[in-house]
């Protein structure tokens, strides 16, 4: 993470603190997982996500450089819960580190809610009906 003001470093550790904080306690934003890449991409193109931070909804496409989105949009997820500015550099930092340093569980469509509707295996939501599904949460593995 090279050089870095000592106020940046604390921030950083801050995020990522609570970043596993949110994985344990399941205090996680609204992901939407998009199967299909977004229209007009723009570079680099194997990044496709976002964050909304007024609806706490995070999107990752299932294509490309899936870990490094999905740390991405968590980061920006955790500034909006420690109220800190939107800031694309520390992501990408942040995104790569962990990136190298844990592997996120491939998330399938392996389960079904009662209602019949498909699940992905480490979310708690229904992609049909939208309920809270009961199984404990995947905490990222150390490489």
């Amino acid at each position: 993470m090279g050089l870095l003001p000592a106020v940046e470093k604390r921030i950083r550790r801050r995020i990522v603190r609570r970043l596993f904080e949110c994985l344990r306690t399941g205090d996680l934003p609204q992901i939407i997982l998009k199967r299909i890449p977004p229209l007009m991409p723009v570079p680099p193109f194997y990044y496709y996500g976002w964050f909304n931070r007024s609806r706490d909804r995070m999107a990752v496409w299932l294509g490309g450089d899936w870990e490094n989105t999905v740390w991405h949009e968590a980061v920006h997820a955790v500034e909006a819960r420690l109220d800190l500015d939107h800031d694309e550099d520390r992501a990408a930092e942040l995104a790569a580190h962990l990136t190298e340093r844990y592997q996120i569980p491939d998330l399938a469509l392996d389960y079904h809610c009662e209602c019949g509707g498909d699940a992905y295996y480490g979310l708690e939501v229904c992609q049909r009906c939208g309920c809270d599904l009961e199984w404990g949460r995947r905490i990222p593995l150390r490489r």
